[in-house]
């Protein structure tokens, strides 16, 4: 589990080697903006990244790899606990903001019976930090949208569209200060817009 966080460390480490090998990348990069983002597990690494730890089972130790270069965290369908190590305490000590995404098909039977579990590190990060977008019908792969791209499944892109237009607001507004984003992140516009296809929560 401490390998992930430590990859994406090591290649923050790099970042200037990596870059050097690329004219166009390294014009991409703003050195002073970092954010974590993943999906599914790799959601976790990034919150690991903002500050979020895991149990060692059978010990009291807790595995943690918070860098503080990483000023927030975009963490598409996270889990809920697992594996014994991912627990209800795992995000007290999240320090970044963070952007949670889920459906409500969002469930696997081996591990999340209930899409919500997606959504508890939002619901026990720390107050003030936290934003949640809940989207009607979108399932752990947007279909087959990512990740799974052999799966038979009907391709959600609307539910895409949403996870990627709000993840730029989020951008934009805890990155980049932009107002607009921070209120639309903050109003209930997303469900208006979408007649409840897709909602923003805060806390």
């Amino acid at each position: 589990m401490q390998q992930r966080p430590r990859d994406l460390i090591n290649i923050l480490d790099n970042l200037n080697a990596i870059a050097d090998q690329a004219a166009e990348l390294d014009r991409r990069i703003d050195r002073n903006r970092v954010v974590a983002a993943g999906h599914s597990f790799g959601a976790f690494t990034a919150q690991m990244l903002g500050g979020a730890d895991a149990a060692v089972p059978g010990g009291d130790r807790r595995l943690q790899e918070r860098d503080g270069r990483f000023q927030a965290v975009v963490a598409f369908s996270p889990p809920g606990p697992m594996f014994e190590m991912v627990d209800e305490q795992s995000w007290q000590n999240m320090t970044v903001p963070q952007l949670v995404t889920t459906g409500t098909w969002d469930v696997e039977p081996r591990f999340f019976r209930d899409w919500r579990l997606h959504a508890m590190s939002y619901e026990r990060g720390v107050e003030g930090l936290n934003s949640l977008l809940v989207t009607e019908g979108a399932d752990h792969y947007f279909g087959n949208l990512i990740c799974r791209l052999e799966l038979d499944a009907e391709p959600q892109t609307d539910a895409l569209r949403m996870a990627n237009a709000v993840s730029l607001a989020f951008l934009d507004a805890e990155m980049k200060g932009v107002a607009q984003a921070r209120d639309f992140l903050a109003s209930d516009t997303l469900a208006m817009a979408t007649a409840g296809f897709a909602r923003l929560y805060r806390r």
